[in-house]
């Protein structure tokens, strides 16, 4: 099997293992309203949106980083000659 696909299954049992942990039941089990589903899944995305903003902060940082470095090893090559 693909190795994405492992983790993602793994991924999967994980979450139904919190589930049943937190719920004492899987998803299918669950008698909540429509509404309460929603609210659930807003509440995921929401902390899914966190992270990707904090990615793309942290990631312009690391990608700012490396072009100072590019350019201050570049200026170091042109005092050498």
């Amino acid at each position: 099997m693909p190795r994405y696909l492992d983790r993602i299954i793994d991924r999967f049992r994980s979450q139904e293992a919190k589930g049943i942990n937190k719920y004492g039941q899987v998803l299918e089990q669950n008698h909540a309203d429509i509404q309460e589903r929603l609210e659930h899944l807003a509440q995921e995305l929401s902390d899914g949106l966190m992270y990707i903003e904090w990615i793309k902060e942290h990631y312009q940082v690391m990608v700012a980083g490396e072009e100072l470095r590019q350019a201050l090893s570049a200026l170091d090559g042109k005092d050498g000659n």
